[in-house]
């Protein structure tokens, strides 16, 4: 018979001239009582027949003598023999159940483990793979294991910036190409990413010159182009007062214009600061420089002025405006 499967095909009569069919003793003996325990043979007799059903014990092969003796009415005793044979049979592994599993985005998972129970295949011996029922969420790639006295260990690392939820398959397959399926459900949270901002040059521009040739972009992955909050800030707003920064934008690039204040020049450093939806704030900063520019000198009105002929007039004054 094959592995875990009883036999009950096996039938025998016993003659006996003093003592009628069905009425004898009957008890057995087995060779090898792991592979056949006693209490595992029974009988039933029908008409003078004895027929036996022998279930072998779980997962065992081998052979065993099985001997009946059967003893008359009158303690007169006889014996037979034979020997069962329990194929092998490869038994399907199985796995243990992995509980579903939570992670949040951008954070690889390492805590996911499991064991394979298999008569035949020695633990940490069999073939393992996976699936992903999302794999823009959940690359097969990016699904690993160890395995460590038979205690098997998944790591599992979301895709960049995705979440939702995958359902992750298991398949153990052992030495007999037997294969078992255990899936569990794995939930990658959203976080919100910090927004960033694109590298922008320190920048110059000529006193009293208003400056507007400063673009820059934000990349993030929650809050659209445009729908930022954008602060600024200045280290010297004597030179450039806050109030004179202004900006634009469309689909997605960021313009700005800087007026420093009336002739001022030096270098201030501005710090533009991103809001985004989830309140997360990233900063750049770059300096400006406003170059000093002579001005054109300035002199007051003089009024007509009148004196009597030969007679020096020495009352007319005025004044001079310099920045310089």
């Amino acid at each position: 018979t094959d592995e875990d499967t009883a036999i009950s095909s096996i039938s025998f009569t016993v003659t006996d001239v003093e003592t009628a069919g069905c009425s004898h003793g009957i008890t057995f003996d087995s060779s090898d009582t792991a592979l056949i325990p006693v209490e595992n043979i029974s009988y039933t007799c029908s008409a003078g027949m004895f027929y036996l059903s022998i279930t072998p014990a779980t997962n065992e092969s081998g052979n065993s003598t099985i001997t009946i003796t059967v003893i008359d009415a009158g303690n007169l005793t006889t014996t037979e023999s034979f020997i069962l044979t329990v194929n092998s049979v490869n038994d399907t592994p199985i796995i243990t159940s992995v509980g579903n599993h939570t992670t949040d985005e951008d954070t690889a998972i390492s805590s996911i483990s499991f064991t394979i129970t298999d008569v035949e295949t020695a633990g940490c011996s069999h073939s393992i793979t996976f699936d992903s029922s999302d794999t823009a969420l959940i690359p097969v790639e990016n699904i690993s294991y160890t395995c460590s006295a038979g205690e098997y260990y998944l790591s599992i690392t979301p895709a960049t910036h995705q979440s939702g939820n995958s359902t992750i398959t298991i398949t153990a397959t052992d030495a007999g190409n037997l294969t078992a399926t255990e899936s569990f459900i794995l939930t990658v949270n959203p976080v919100n990413d910090t927004p960033a901002i694109t590298s922008i040059d320190n920048q110059t521009t000529d006193e009293d010159t208003a400056i507007s040739s400063i673009s820059f972009t934000v990349t993030d992955v929650e809050t659209a182009g445009c729908i930022h909050g954008i602060t600024f800030d200045s280290s010297d707003t004597a030179l450039i007062p806050v109030e004179n920064i202004s900006y634009t934008c469309s689909a997605g690039e960021y313009y700005l214009s800087i007026t420093p204040a009336t002739n001022q020049s030096g270098n201030s450093t501005i710090t533009i600061t991103v809001i985004d939806a989830g309140n997360l704030t990233t900063t750049e900063s770059f300096i400006l420089t406003v170059n000093s520019v002579n001005d054109t000198p300035a002199i007051t009105s003089i009024d007509n002025q009148t004196t009597d002929e030969d007679t020096a007039i020495s009352s007319i004054s005025f004044t001079v405006t310099d920045v310089e």
